[in-house]
């Protein structure tokens, strides 16, 4: 068992030799013995969940809220990811949010491109000081009809 400490200080030594500037006052979130591995089904159903929410938070940003919601909320029912929605993105579809909750959801993209690496669709994110390809991050999911065709 590794403890959170030591992998808070393990993680932040790479992340410093990358050159990535790192906060220091980030609390330790859990020790090895905590951490609880996701199924792949759910690594999928969070992948596409989170990324039709930072897709709707970006049109909410620009005032185009109403019609995005509308195209939206159906890919979130044909994917059957509905119930995969954290608060904030359910907030977001329920049109309860304030600005900063967009902000907030709209770097949600980062996570998501995490998750399709971590599902082999990304080769390399290595680079932390690069966004993420948002054409490449949109297709991985349109080019599929199904959750399960995502899934294979």
């Amino acid at each position: 068992m590794i403890k959170a400490e030591e992998r808070k200080e393990k993680s932040n030594k790479k992340l410093k030799a990358m050159g990535i500037t790192i906060n220091e006052t980030l609390p330790v979130i859990k020790d090895s013995s905590q951490v609880k591995l996701k199924s792949l089904d759910e690594i999928c159903q969070r992948a596409i969940a989170s990324l039709v929410a930072t897709q709707l938070a970006l049109d909410a940003r620009q005032n185009e809220y109403e019609e995005s919601a509308k195209f939206f909320k159906p890919i979130l029912e044909q994917y059957g990811v509905a119930d995969c929605l954290n608060q904030l993105e359910r907030k977001i579809f329920a049109g309860d949010y304030v600005k900063q909750d967009l902000i907030d959801a709209s770097w949600q993209y980062e996570c998501y491109w995490a998750l399709v690496w971590a599902l082999g669709l990304v080769d390399d994110i290595s680079d932390a000081t690069r966004l993420c390809d948002g054409e490449t991050a949109v297709s991985l999911v349109q080019t599929c009809e199904s959750f399960s065709e995502f899934k294979q």
